[in-house]
């Protein structure tokens, strides 16, 4: 995009005072000079203290009838008490569960202070309602804020959409990756908050109306029917788009392989469907093709949006969908598909979406064995003794006094043909011989094979930990005193 552009959809971006105003009340309703509910004129303290601009709150509060209750009947206590007040009161609201993205019953208020530098809007939580004496025997309710705002926007900010979008070209994930696009905390208050939606969305709307840039109103109308916002695109590169379909073959080449009409679809939903193609099967394509909303919907969360929506999540949204009856979809089935698809992009393997249940149990069984299968080739080709090792001496003494007796097993396959041949778990011990905790070896004495694991005590003495033969037989007696014997000629061994 040149800079030509990029400064011309910047410009054609600007949001006056009186225009952001016009959409809060519409939204909101009339402004409020101060918290305190039902409050008709400004406070002189607030006056005063905001001199150097104006302040303005709008909410809309559905508990307002049951807070003037409550009011009224402190203020009814306190004129028959004789006016006597004793301390003020504090109603609070429930705190949201960790990671809980249902809409929110707990209502917002929007802070407008228009300054020198132009306007700033905050979006705070309303945690609670404090009563206190008024004037004479009267009893207000002031609305209490949190702390911290949920959402920022601003005038004096050029090139993110007056704050719904980051600027900087990144935002680090917990994983520390690039993703792109709106801020976190912008989807996620739009998620919690039905009247900051409303807003966003009318905001959306209107400076795409005014600016002639429709795929503004995409995204407002996105927004509104979903209440979140997926695609990873900078504000600054939207102003090359004209529709929906230009803006996603951006972001996924491969969506035009697809043959359908993404102008037609809201963004999110084509958004989904064109970061699934490369990794299903062209033979479900169809399927993809007819994605409803209602999978875009379910695979939405808090940990997505901060990460990326994850392949795997999707999916398993998909035949949560697709399979849930009513009567026989259980949680399993989500997590068979979430594992189903994990395994597929493991492996490499295109995704399939026209399972029945039980074809998606089999495709996951499938996988696992495929799973299976690449983790022991894996396994077969990873040094197995470190270099050097605590067992290295022992392994001297033994292989070079007797070479036709001991052999030291120092990779991953001889260490399963070990097991198979002697039909014991000796496969097992992988872990700890990586870790160079104990060395196995394969002892051939008298026409029979055993199977010997030592380890190092506290003296750093080497030890037999353990030595089974075929078929997990015990040592024979005369054996064990044959071993013993021949350590001890090695003298660096303790017997125990």
């Amino acid at each position: 995009m040149s800079v030509a552009l990029v400064r011309e959809f910047l410009r054609k971006k600007i949001m006056y005072r009186e225009e952001i105003k016009q959409l809060l009340e519409k939204v909101y309703g009339p402004p409020k000079h101060s918290l305190v509910l039902d409050e008709k004129t400004k406070p002189e303290k607030e006056e005063t203290s905001n001199s150097a601009g104006k302040t303005y709150y709008y909410y809309t509060f559905p508990d307002a009838d049951r807070v003037r209750s409550m009011r009224d009947a402190l203020a009814a206590g306190l004129e028959a008490g004789g006016g006597k007040w004793i301390a003020d009161l504090t109603q609070a609201y429930p705190k949201r569960a960790r990671g809980d993205i249902s809409e929110s019953s707990i209502p917002q208020c929007a802070c407008y202070y228009e300054g020198k530098y132009g306007w700033h809007l905050t979006f705070y939580e309303i945690k609670g309602v404090q009563y206190h004496k008024s004037r004479g025997k009267q009893i207000a309710a002031k609305l209490i804020l949190k702390d911290q705002g949920a959402a920022y926007l601003y005038e004096d900010e050029p090139g993110d959409f007056f704050g719904y979008w980051d600027d900087l070209n990144h935002r680090g994930g917990r994983k520390g990756q690039k993703i792109e696009g709106m801020y976190y905390w912008m989807n996620k208050n739009l998620a919690l908050d039905p009247m900051f939606r409303r807003f966003s969305e009318e905001f959306f709307l209107v400076r795409g109306e005014k600016s002639g840039y429709g795929i503004l109103k995409d995204i407002g109308r996105t927004i509104g029917k979903f209440g979140f916002f997926l695609p990873p695109m900078m504000y600054k590169e939207l102003g090359q788009f004209h529709t929906p379909g230009e803006f996603i073959r951006s972001l996924l080449p491969t969506a035009d392989k697809l043959g359908i009409n993404l102008d037609a679809l809201d963004l999110n939903t084509a958004y989904v469907i064109a970061r699934l193609a490369p990794v299903i099967r062209p033979i479900d394509w169809k399927y993809l093709k007819a994605l409803p909303e209602e999978v875009v919907r379910k695979a939405f969360s808090l940990n997505g949006i901060f990460e990326g929506v994850k392949t795997e999540d999707i999916v398993a949204a998909y035949y949560q969908v697709k399979l849930d009856d009513g009567f026989s979809w259980c949680r399993e089935v989500v997590d068979t598909a979430r594992d189903y698809a994990h395994m597929c992009l493991e492996c490499n393997v295109p995704i399939g979406l026209r399972y029945s249940e039980g074809g998606l149990e089999r495709a996951h069984d499938e996988m696992v064995q495929r799973m299976e299968a690449r983790t022991l080739e894996d396994e077969l080709n990873t040094p197995l003794v470190t270099v050097p090792s605590r067992f290295d001496r022992l392994e001297e003494g033994l292989c070079t006094l007797y070479p036709q007796e001991f052999e030291r097993i120092r990779d991953a396959r001889r260490l399963l043909e070990e097991g198979q041949n002697q039909h014991n778990c000796v496969f097992t011990r992988r872990g700890i011989v990586r870790e160079d905790h104990a060395a196995i070896f394969h002892w051939h004495f008298a026409d029979d094979d055993y199977t010997i694991q030592f380890e190092r005590n506290y003296r750093g003495d080497y030890v037999v930990a353990e030595i089974r033969g075929k078929y997990n037989e015990d040592c024979p007696a005369p054996v064990l005193k044959e071993l013993r014997d021949t350590l001890n000629m090695l003298s660096i061994m303790s017997w125990e």
